[in-house]
């Protein structure tokens, strides 16, 4: 698996919400409500779900929010891992709603930041946040 660099992005004010999606994992640590702690210094792995059945073109990313400091930054993901548990609860459209993306989290200045995946359709954006906290540190 190549290691991907995230781009800044600059928030939008008119941000839908989805709520069929779940960043699961950062490398072995599960996500259970905590902020989880990681260096710059390698790469990361993030896991998880998203499916927006209802979106005719979706277009997948993952963001990374640190409000106080103004700074966005955001990489696209394509979910295509099996995943009968989402498929059997949303359908078959979710069958392939799985993901793993690896970071290059080199780029990312110190600082605490808060990650959710979202999904764009042309114009339109829909958030679809877990309350996800992961403090990079170098």
């Amino acid at each position: 698996m190549k290691s991907e660099a995230l781009a800044a992005y600059q928030p939008g004010s008119d941000v839908g919400e989805l709520k069929t999606c779940n960043i699961e994992r950062l490398d072995s640590a599960v996500f259970q409500g905590q902020k989880i702690a990681v260096s710059s210094a390698k790469p990361v792995h993030f896991s998880g779900w998203i499916a927006a059945p209802q979106v005719a073109s979706p277009r997948y990313v993952i963001r990374f929010e640190d409000k106080a400091s103004s700074r966005f930054f955001e990489k696209a993901i394509v979910p295509s891992i099996d995943r009968p548990d989402v498929e059997a609860d949303l359908g078959q459209k979710a069958a392939h709603a799985g993901f793993t993306v690896e970071l290059d989290l080199k780029g990312l200045p110190a600082a605490d930041y808060h990650v959710y995946l979202a999904v764009a359709d042309g114009g339109s954006l829909s958030a679809c946040d877990n309350g996800r906290m992961v403090a990079v540190g170098p």
